[in-house]
């Protein structure tokens, strides 16, 4: 079993591939989002259309 830091944590989320995109939605540092049967974040830019 591999025992992961939370060094390791971010190191494999920082070369995620689709990080760059993590600016374009509200987000929470002190909580953590599982993506169930869910639609998502809320992103910045369907907030904008929608106003």
């Amino acid at each position: 079993m591999h025992r992961y830091t939370i060094e390791k944590a971010k190191e494999m989320d920082n070369q995620e591939t689709v990080a760059s995109l993590r600016d374009q939605f509200y987000t929470s540092h002190s909580h953590i989002y599982f993506d169930g049967n869910s639609l998502g974040l809320l992103s910045k830019s369907a907030e904008q259309k929608s106003a």
